[in-house]
């Protein structure tokens, strides 16, 4: 494990908060990792050994990620045996080491740029190279559950114009309304909010996160309580509340090379700005998400 020297000040400050957070909310909660946008081949590659660090000293085990590992976006004629190099080392370092990671499909690892001779990867082919084991039904939308503290995870997929069907508008509806009030549920997709290109704190709901902000709207009050929908895509911490009252978030891309292409938070290289991630606890009893920050940016709260 190689944690930068010029992160350790900012680790161990950390460390303290999330251990504080992880005493207060105790058994009326959960904690977990979440980082999107990692675009592994523009990284320092620092990001999972401070993730491990933090693991090794705090209760969040599982590691979510928003999506986007790849920096491809279907070039012309890329064939996946060409695509795999971006990915493959990333995945093989995250499985090597044991971490309990679920991932979000996003628009770059499907490598398809929507348009004509561009080579996408189908939805097969996304579940077998990302979800693994992590999934029962062999698609790039699953759940995942903490029964001992009735909470569910459930990751969507809104990678690409097509991904969103009926089928997994139905299945989303199905894992929330099959649950009781007392369960919690936190959704993560790869995209919700986007912003115009000429105005970067315009934003707006993207049309591939309406059908599901819909679907969730939906079913509120019908089920388990929604207590958020986390994204990343944007590169930027973004947060608005949907009409039913439950958080949108987005977080900071992980790649210090891309965070401020749309107006995003600076990002140093050899300094602790160089990642960014989130260690967030979900406070069931008084209905909070806490999400505290590791690397650029600053900590955030949330009520649902």
């Amino acid at each position: 494990m190689s944690v930068p020297v010029y992160f350790q000040p900012h680790l161990d400050e950390k460390i303290k908060k999330i251990r504080a957070l992880d005493f207060k909310i105790g058994n009326h909660g959960e904690s977990f990792v979440f980082i999107t946008d990692i675009h592994w081949d523009t990284s320092e590659k620092h990001s999972f050994d401070l993730i491990r660090y933090v693991q090794n000293r705090c209760n969040a085990k599982k590691i979510f990620s928003g999506g986007d590992i790849a920096c491809s976006n279907g070039d012309d004629g890329q064939t996946l045996e060409q695509f795999l190099p971006e990915v493959e080392p990333f995945l093989e370092y995250v499985r090597s080491v044991g971490m309990e990671h679920y991932m979000v499909v996003g628009n770059h690892d499907t490598n398809n740029n929507s348009g004509k001779n561009r080579f996408a990867l189908t939805e097969a082919q996304l579940y077998a190279l990302f979800m693994g084991k992590n999934d029962q039904n062999e698609h790039t939308y699953y759940c995942v559950d903490n029964k001992a503290m009735k909470i569910r995870y459930i990751i969507l997929d809104d990678s690409r114009e097509y991904a969103w069907t009926e089928d997994q508008a139905a299945w989303l509806r199905e894992r929330i309304t099959e649950l009781t009030p007392d369960w919690t549920v936190l959704c993560f997709a790869h995209i919700s909010y986007l912003i115009h290109m000429n105005d970067y704190y315009n934003f707006y709901l993207g049309e591939e996160a309406k059908p599901v902000v819909e679907t969730l709207d939906s079913v509120y009050g019908k089920g388990a309580t929604i207590a958020g929908f986390i994204t990343g895509h944007i590169h930027r911490d973004v947060c608005k509340y949907s009409e039913k009252g439950y958080p949108i978030i987005t977080t900071c891309c992980d790649a210090d090379e891309q965070s401020d292409c749309w107006g995003g938070l600076k990002m140093t290289r050899r300094t602790r700005t160089e990642h960014c991630f989130d260690v967030i606890h979900i406070d069931t009893a008084e209905r909070k998400l806490h999400f505290t920050r590791i690397g650029a940016g600053g900590d955030r709260e949330f009520d649902y």
